[in-house]
């Protein structure tokens, strides 16, 4: 305890009284009740966006045979498919990613334990954050609104309720395991300064384990040393002390920094933009900022989408005027108020200062200026202000104010509950961003690949062609308008029956001009117009899909009966990408077509060694019960069942063109077993010839009834 301590005796009893002789213990229940119920209605949801990739669908958590790996590479670095097919910041998370293995491990995949571990973090942020501000203020209920208002903010939905926010939540933690560890270093005896520097040591190394936010520590060093000299004014021998204090983690950071520059660079490459922009871009980051911390609303994953047009980047001058007026006004009330509350002026320094990393004085290349989760940290030095303002008040005006804040509490609460809600439920959680946003290229791939999952592909196609169209007025700079169209032929090839040969071959030959640089591929079809425009970032791209437009184009040449081609073709695929799952999965599918069931099932074996066996799963099984009725066709007597039996290996393979040829010259005799006739008509629509399909139908079915079944079976083709 501190001299300026000792002159204040009975503080923490008169503010026991004040919180009318509720023990700190049960406040701080509260605290943590109140921080998990808020962000609780997110407890049932499912793996979401990011969660996809870094879990569910990520074979590298799925255990701990590759732990050594989590420690050597970058957070997003998924396999080589999703690196080509991405862009991405390199990050180092290893120790979240440890925890996602950990809980994968224990609950089976179960996305309910991952919500529910999000939450007791959370839970002990609040905890930690309620004695960091009894600490910082030296009040018991002052720090206990303030510390509600933390836990509840709404903005900490994003880092609670997906659970691939844990970063934000696990590096607080060991942000405020880094503040107890000072405190006790700093205040006590040689004992309690021991176990104060493991603490210190043991959060700091959490903390560079889980974010890079790591490097704001010496802030929290800094807080805490202001504290245990007295909080005193704010003038040059204080600060200089502090920042004496904060000199060690101040090196670390500097280190890191070095290091990560040198080994693991976290920008990305960023489209030219001039001194003018650059300052646009970060005023408009800090006013998005404020009004979120001051105005949580339209809370989105796509907070200030980074978007050009012309080559000219988009910003937003209503939040430019506000950054500046703001981070002006804050800082004029910080200087105002260094001597005479400088608590006041350390709060907002520390808000300022946690909140600096990721306001883009570096820009870094998100598709984002910024992310609700980064304020997650920062609006600890906000309750910091309103505890310290709480505690200023004579008593009848604080309780009139404490009544305020308990109904901004119980508000903002609602808000934050209502945001995680929408975590429940991903198709819910898009349809929302996509209103939000319409120019959003996530929300709109998200509905895209609903509709593919769904077999609904003209709207698919529908989504791609808004995709590009997005892509290429706001995103010219990305050049993903490449994916839309390569996503786009992709639609339009299961549209397509086998049987129209043309349309097919149209599609191959746009996707081999798509490589060939001295074209520029151009397609028509009715309602539609794809064009591939030459500018750098699309070639760039183009070049990144490579191996996918190949691997697109072996599997129509292969439907089309062009097994050599297409054999080349997903060979010179596999060369390209040999560490790729997909284009092994694409060869294995194109050899087994081709009735070379060996080397198919060789291919899958590496997409499996690569991807995992639950990423093949289901073409392996199609491959076996295709590969068994291919052999029972090399051994029956007869023509017809030679037929049979090889036109069912080639649907299961969902070569419909394919097996119907083999059937087509039996269709006579087919026609006296109803149940193969059935088989023949089914065939037969599903390759595109719709006229033989009723003629076949109307033999073995009454009239009123092929309508509902020539339906049906559009329907499972999502036609």
């Amino acid at each position: 305890m501190t001299d300026s301590e000792r002159e204040r005796p009975g503080s923490e009893e008169r503010e026991r009284a004040a919180a009318g002789g509720v023990r700190p213990s049960v406040l701080a229940l509260v605290v943590i009740g109140a921080a998990v119920l808020a962000f609780a209605p997110a407890l049932g949801g499912p793996f979401l966006f990011d969660d996809r990739a870094l879990i569910a669908t990520n074979t590298f958590v799925h255990g701990f045979a590759h732990w050594k790996r989590w420690f050597v590479t970058d957070f997003w670095n998924l396999g080589e498919d999703f690196l080509r097919a991405s862009a991405r910041i390199v990050y180092y998370r290893p120790l979240v990613t440890a925890t996602y293995a950990f809980e994968w491990k224990v609950g089976g995949g179960a996305p309910t334990l991952f919500h529910a571990v999000n939450l007791l973090l959370h839970g002990l942020v609040a905890w930690l954050s309620f004695r960091a501000l009894r600490r910082w203020t030296d009040t018991i209920l002052p720090a206990f609104v303030a510390a509600l208002l933390f836990a509840v903010h709404p903005t900490k939905a994003e880092s609670v309720a997906w659970i691939a926010g844990r970063t934000d939540v696990l590096c607080m933690v060991a942000l405020l395991v880094v503040a107890e560890g000072v405190a006790l270093r700093l205040r006590e005896g040689p004992g309690s300064k021991a176990r104060g520097l493991a603490l210190e040591v043991f959060g700091t190394v959490l903390a560079y384990g889980t974010k890079e936010q790591a490097i704001t520590l010496p802030a929290i060093v800094a807080v805490e040393a202001w504290v245990v000299a007295g909080r005193p004014s704010l003038d040059r021998a204080t600060i200089v002390r502090c920042v004496r204090a904060a000199l060690p983690q101040l090196g670390l950071a500097l280190v890191y920094l070095a290091l990560r520059q040198r080994l693991l660079p976290v920008r990305q490459k960023m489209f030219s933009v001039s001194l003018g922009d650059w300052a646009a871009m970060m005023f408009e980051t800090w006013g998005r900022y404020f009004e979120l911390t001051f105005f949580p609303h339209d809370l989105s994953v796509q907070q200030g989408l980074v978007r050009a047009e012309n080559g000219k980047l988009l910003v937003s001058m209503p939040h430019v005027v506000v950054g500046v007026i703001g981070l002006a006004a804050l800082i004029a009330v910080m200087v105002a108020f260094a001597r005479r509350k400088p608590a006041v002026s350390v709060g907002i320094a520390f808000y300022l200062a946690m909140l600096l990393p990721t306001s883009n004085v570096v820009p870094t290349g998100m598709v984002t200026l910024l992310s609700e989760r980064f304020l997650y940290a920062p609006t600890l030095g906000l309750a910091l202000v309103v505890a310290t303002l709480l505690a200023g008040l004579p008593e009848a005006r604080r309780r009139t104010a404490l009544g305020f804040a308990s109904l901004a509490v119980v508000l903002l609460t609602v808000v934050a509950a209502r945001r995680s809600a929408d975590f429940d439920d991903e198709p819910t959680f898009w349809q929302r961003e996509a209103r939000l946003h319409p120019e959003s290229m996530e929300a709109i791939r998200f509905l895209k690949g609903q509709a593919m999952v769904e077999r609904r592909y003209r709207d698919a196609l529908v989504a791609a062609a808004a995709l590009h169209q997005t892509c290429a007025r706001w995103y010219a700079h990305t050049g993903f308008e490449a994916d839309a169209l390569v996503e786009s032929i992709e639609v339009l090839a299961l549209l397509a029956p086998d049987g129209d040969e043309a349309a097919l071959s149209a599609y191959a030959a746009f996707l081999g001009q798509t490589l060939d640089h001295t074209h520029t591929p151009t397609l028509d079809r009715p309602g539609l117009r794809i064009m591939l425009v030459r500018r750098a970032p699309v070639q760039r791209r183009v070049q990144a899909l490579e191996h996918r437009i190949l691997g697109l184009r072996a599997g129509i040449l292969s439907r089309l009966g062009q097994d050599a081609a297409a054999i080349a073709v997903s060979q010179v695929a596999t060369s390209h990408c040999t560490r790729c799952g997909s284009v092994w999965r694409d060869a294995s599918l194109v050899h087994a077509r081709a009735g070379d069931f060996a080397t198919a099932t060789r291919l899958l074996d590496e997409a499996a060694r690569l991807e995992g066996e639950p990423a093949v799963k289901l073409l392996r099984a199609m491959l076996s019960s295709a590969a068994v009725d291919a052999q029972q066709a090399a051994l029956v007597d007869g023509d017809m069942m030679k037929a049979l039996l090889g036109a069912r290996s080639l649907a299961r393979l969902e070569a419909w063109g394919r097996a119907y040829a083999l059937l087509a010259p039996h269709r006579a005799l087919l026609e006296k077993a109803p149940g193969l006739a059935l088989t023949f008509a089914e065939l037969a629509y599903r390759s595109g010839d719709e006229k033989a399909a009723r003629a076949m139908l109307s033999v073995v079915r009454p009239p009123e009834t092929i309508k509902p079944t020539l339906e049906d079976w559009a329907r499972k083709m999502g036609w």
